[in-house]
């Protein structure tokens, strides 16, 4: 699973809270906590009704409650793009240091050769893959 702080910097939507701001009487809408979430209230005298707030999510446009910070839709496809970015990282990270134990002779050249076909090809797959990803849900 990646950090909070990665799939933080991959997430590409947004779940936005639709204000219904007036009431139906005409009179204003004002923030109310209840029972630790936040809601709407008329503050026009004889009304005085209460209307929950809700979330959309930007991508999908699927309706959540307010204390829902994630959309249950857009996050799978998040952290499966985290992990391919992560995949990425790693196949070059490996890629350098298996250049440098074959530079150093600790291991042979069809060797060399094979990781480093396999880390090319793994580095290729995940990146077609966040292309895909990104040009899906980014446009």
């Amino acid at each position: 699973m990646p950090d909070l702080e990665e799939l933080k910097e991959n997430r590409f939507y947004k779940m936005k809270p639709q204000w219904k701001g007036r009431c139906s009487c005409g009179g204003l809408l004002w923030l109310n906590m209840k029972a630790g979430s936040v809601n709407e209230k008329c503050k026009h005298v004889d009304c005085m009704k209460e209307f929950d707030v809700s979330r959309i999510c930007d991508t999908c446009n699927n309706t959540y409650e307010f204390d829902d910070a994630l959309c249950t839709e857009c996050e799978p496809i998040v952290i499966e793009l985290t992990q391919c970015k992560n995949n990425m990282i790693n196949a070059d990270k490996v890629l350098k240091k298996a250049n440098r134990a074959f530079k150093a002779g600790d291991i042979s050249e069809t060797e060399w050769k094979k990781v480093t076909k396999d880390l090319k090809d793994e580095s290729l797959r995940c990146e077609l893959k966040v292309e895909e990803i990104l040009g899906r849900y980014t446009n």
